[in-house]
């Protein structure tokens, strides 16, 4: 695995972190708000959709 950021954090404890809580870096969640603009504008199904296969991945 290759990580493109730069961090000064010790890279065993980046990996023990990543391996516990895989998003526990993604500092840019969607949040409600994303939904409400993401169905205004694609629809509830479409919305859904793209939800479900975020949460899969």
């Amino acid at each position: 695995m290759i990580l493109s950021d730069w961090t000064d954090e010790d890279p065993d404890r980046v990996m023990a972190t990543l391996k516990k809580q895989s998003d526990y870096y993604n500092f840019h969640k969607r949040t409600d708000g994303d939904v409400i603009d993401d169905v205004s504008e694609n629809g509830w199904s479409a919305t859904v959709t793209d939800r479900k296969m975020w949460a899969e991945g």
